[in-house]
């Protein structure tokens, strides 16, 4: 209240709270990815975000991003996925 509203930045402090294991903070960033809110549109960052969320213990549906992909993209998902959880071993 009383705050000008700024998207790009609500972005800079979902990813950072996303990058310290926020579920939904998280999924927060699969919507402004796959949307374009904030960022830049962005489907494989999407699907990452949803996949760690998921993998964080939280059942969410990749099915409605996944099928707007093709099978590459989802694959390079996969490996934003793999390096992101390299990190956090």
């Amino acid at each position: 209240m009383g705050v000008a509203q700024d998207i790009a930045e609500a972005a800079q402090w979902m990813r950072r709270a996303a990058r310290q294991g926020n579920v939904g903070a998280q999924y927060f960033l699969d919507t402004m990815y796959f949307t374009g809110q904030g960022v830049d549109e962005d489907p494989v960052r999407a699907h990452m975000w949803l996949d760690l969320a998921a993998w964080s213990g939280h059942i969410y549906t990749l099915t409605r991003l996944a099928k707007s992909m093709t099978p590459e993209k989802i694959g390079k998902a996969g490996e934003l996925v793999a390096a992101w959880k390299a990190t956090k071993d």
